[in-house]
């Protein structure tokens, strides 16, 4: 079982310590978060999330993460949001267990899913003689959601090798649409999505149809076009803007993808 999934008894049912609604804004992976129970959080934002040093994958509003208990996570948001969370204890393994993915998008199940966690608040919020059986049944409910995501997964995901080479693939547009001019190169970018260069590429290709080289490439030059028509920046400084910091690079590289020279794009689209 690889470092993408949490294994998880099915004979032992997890004790519940916290589950609410909470707000976050943290930016920049600035802040580290370690604790000694299992975190199942359903984001209502998009934004980062770091699992240990290196592994980032980007956060979509509806999607499901798993923070292991002693495993280091870290943040980046755009903006301040709020997300679904529930922290519970590890239990000790007894028979074969199954294995829980530690970022899953829900689609047409998050309702279902958030309507499960806000139960469980409600039962963890009660009090009075009624609060020992009710915190019983929030570590009923919660093995009852920890198990329907483990069947979504199996059901509605592609297999585990290909579904973290997509993801590692969606992180990998998606730095390179963060830092347009600056984009690290292959291994850099293979280690910052933890998997193999030789994967990425391959990945890559199957998703967008090309090389990462020749996606960032275009990006450039999509941006440079835009560029061109809504605004009177001269070319070699939009180049150089985009990375292209030697001018005839950036007209042969224009030149490839566009069919014409930088200026004369401009002009043709302005009609002079």
């Amino acid at each position: 079982m690889d470092d993408s999934m949490l294994p998880w008894s099915l004979a032992v049912l997890p004790t519940v310590r916290i589950a609410g609604r909470f707000p976050l804004d943290d930016r920049d992976f600035a802040y580290a978060y370690r604790g000694p129970t299992h975190a199942l959080h359903v984001y209502d934002y998009d934004g980062w999330i770091r699992f240990g040093e290196q592994r980032e994958h980007p956060l979509r509003s509806g999607d499901l993460t798993l923070s292991p208990a002693g495993g280091l996570t870290r943040y980046h948001l755009p903006r301040a949001g709020r997300h679904w969370c529930i922290h519970f204890d590890p239990v000790r393994a007894v028979g074969a267990p199954c294995a829980i993915p530690l970022h899953l998008s829900l689609g047409g199940s998050r309702a279902r899913v958030v309507d499960a966690i806000s139960r469980i608040c409600g039962l963890m919020a009660a009090s009075g003689p009624q609060s020992e059986l009710a915190r019983a049944a929030a570590s009923a409910a919660l093995q009852e959601l920890l198990l329907t995501i483990v069947a979504h997964a199996r059901r509605d995901q592609p297999g585990e090798r290909t579904r973290r080479s997509d993801a590692a693939v969606e992180a990998v547009a998606a730095l390179v649409d963060a830092d347009i001019a600056t984009t690290p190169a292959m291994p850099q970018l293979a280690k910052r999505v933890g998997i193999s260069q030789n994967r990425l590429a391959v990945a890559f290709r199957r998703r967008f149809g090309t090389t990462v080289l020749r996606y960032v490439l275009a990006r450039r030059i999509e941006h440079a076009q835009q560029l061109l028509l809504t605004t009177d920046l001269p070319v070699s400084r939009i180049g150089s803007r985009l990375g292209f910091h030697d001018p005839q690079h950036f007209d042969k590289q224009f030149r490839r993808i566009a069919g014409c020279a930088p200026g004369a794009y401009r002009c043709r689209a302005s009609g002079s």
